[in-house]
């Protein structure tokens, strides 16, 4: 679920799921834990937001929204 940057994506992405909160969140993202995907969607949001060259996009953090939105009403 990490956004990578567009130089070195393959690198920069396998840092990140490396680290501890990111399988913890994928775990849960994968039990359909809607606070995970929010939590996700806050991460990507600010990605956006502070990283220069990130490949993530205001449509990614909709679309995780949503899908957090959607496991909450469930």
């Amino acid at each position: 679920m990490a956004c990578a940057r567009a130089h070195s994506a393959g690198a920069w992405t396998q840092l990140v799921f490396q680290t501890q909160t990111w399988k913890s969140l994928a775990q849960r993202a994968d039990a359909r834990d809607a606070e995970a995907w929010q939590h996700i969607a806050n991460l990507i949001e600010w990605n956006c937001d502070h990283v220069s060259g990130t490949r993530c996009t205001k449509q990614m953090v909709s679309d995780v929204r949503a899908s957090a939105s959607r496991l909450s009403s469930n």
